[in-house]
């Protein structure tokens, strides 16, 4: 199990770029600019935590808006039953976006394998 934390990297992101956030993530205007602005994820989620599709859906969405945007962002694959907040080990886990991209890929497929069955 992993979770997967997006963070904002700066202060410096467009207000446009949080209604995006806001209309993905359904969360307040103000609680994201506070996660930015405090360094916190706009995203933490464990990844297979049942109802795997709408998790993975929502990263994409997310990692989609801020490519577009060109937000400068770290991400991190966290393992189960560690958070962001307070870690000394995140240096450990930062990953990229592609990498994202291949987990849920991959995990894509391992989920279409056990359907198909």
């Amino acid at each position: 199990m992993s979770v997967i934390a997006i963070i904002i990297e700066g202060a410096g992101v467009s207000a446009s770029t949080l209604v995006k956030l806001h209309r993905v993530l359904g969360v307040p205007l103000l609680q994201l600019k506070s996660a930015v602005l405090a360094h916190e994820p706009v995203l933490e989620l464990e990844i297979f935590d049942g109802g795997y599709q709408e998790r993975a859906k929502l990263i994409r969405s997310v990692c989609a808006v801020l490519n577009t945007e060109k937000v400068n962002t770290s991400y991190y694959e966290i393992p189960s039953g560690q958070q962001y907040a307070g870690d000394s080990q995140l240096s450990l886990w930062k990953i990229d976006s592609n990498l994202v991209g291949g987990i849920l890929s991959a995990a894509d497929d391992e989920v279409e394998r056990q359907l198909n069955s």
